[in-house]
């Protein structure tokens, strides 16, 4: 039987408690906030319209991704299955949860 282990994976999450993010860092999460530095908020005018162009380009990236698992009440994850179908994804490679500690406990 083939086994793949999991090395790293991107999480979008708007979470700010360090303990938190680091906890998701030991489990080998690329987090959004690791995609840039705060010298590159400088060059976007405002830092809600910052915050407007990290969730697209987070939503970009989960599109793309092979696998998906997002909260079934959120419509950003909406928005990145509507992308992933429109895409040719599979429906089986995303995933909608009710509970983000069901995902956690996935992994």
């Amino acid at each position: 039987m083939l086994t793949l282990s999991l090395i790293r994976f991107f999480v979008s999450t708007d979470a700010s408690d360090p303990a938190q993010l680091a906890e998701l860092r030991a489990l080998g999460a690329v987090l959004t906030q690791d995609l840039h530095d705060e010298s590159e908020m400088a060059s976007v005018p405002g830092a809600a319209m910052f915050n407007d162009v990290r969730g697209i380009i987070s939503q970009v990236i989960m599109s793309n991704a092979a696998f998906f698992a997002g909260s079934i009440v959120s419509s950003f994850s909406g928005g990145v299955i509507n992308q992933r179908l429109a895409k040719g994804k599979s429906p089986k490679t995303s995933k909608l949860w009710h509970s983000v500690a069901k995902v956690v406990g996935k992994i």
